[in-house]
């Protein structure tokens, strides 16, 4: 099966002084995926388990979403406190496999320090070390379903007895990616385990994520997600 590579968020540097800061070369993880797929970030990014009670496949019903917004516009869903709700009985197959890209190089997008707080935890010590971080996608696919057919697909989540008995405001979900994500972060100073052990908890905090300190000169840690749960997009109902 021909592999498919993204890289997603290429190296993200802190401005020198300001920790809160952030210059990234194509722009933020989450606006990369909005801009390319149409789904927005989510964290935790939890294995793909087409079985699993909290599955993400279009159609589902959720509630709870803790939506942060960024710099740039773009959104990481937090979805450890949601309510998910699948729809039952529909086999939605492997997904459709997505083609190659290449981010742009511009250095014209800027954002802040709220998505690596967001993705890795990170306090204001391991902030003010960081140097960069990547995230890159290999195999991505996306799991869709026809506007028109979201009403249809919803009936059948939405009677979940856990989500029928919801308040407040509820969403649909149209479209989610899965991927292989590779997680590079570079820091000017050692991470301490305590900061990688939140790292590896805060992007994955039902499935380990062991990082690795590169060999080499300086302070690069990485880890490999396989098959993940990456972005959705929602529809208010």
């Amino acid at each position: 099966m021909r592999r498919f590579f993204l890289v997603l968020c290429a190296l993200c540097t802190v401005v020198a002084g300001d920790a809160a800061a952030f210059v990234p070369s194509i722009g933020t993880f989450a606006a990369t995926l909005r801009s390319r797929y149409g789904v927005d970030a989510i964290v935790p990014i939890e294995r793909f388990d087409p079985k699993s009670s909290r599955a993400l496949f279009p159609g589902g019903t959720i509630a709870n979403i803790d939506v942060s917004a960024l710099a740039d516009k773009s959104k990481v869903l937090g979805l450890a406190g949601a309510t998910i709700c699948p729809a039952p009985g529909i086999d939605f197959g492997s997904g459709q496999a997505t083609a190659r890209y290449e981010g742009s190089r511009s250095l014209d997008m800027k954002s802040d320090s709220r998505e690596a707080r967001l993705l890795f935890g990170f306090d204001k010590e391991a902030l003010g070390s960081l140097k960069g971080y990547s995230l890159g996608l290999s195999r991505p696919r996306l799991f869709s379903i026809p506007f028109d057919r979201l009403n249809e697909f919803s009936a059948r989540s939405g009677a979940d007895a856990t989500c029928a008995t919801l308040a407040g405001n509820r969403s649909v979900i149209s479209r989610s990616l899965i991927a292989t994500v590779d997680v590079t972060i570079v820091s000017r100073r050692p991470l301490t385990p305590h900061q990688l052990d939140t790292a590896a908890r805060t992007l994955s905090s039902g499935s380990p994520v062991d990082f690795q300190r590169d060999p080499g000169d300086g302070y690069v840690y990485s880890a490999r997600l396989p098959d993940r749960w990456v972005g959705i997009s929602t529809e208010r109902r």
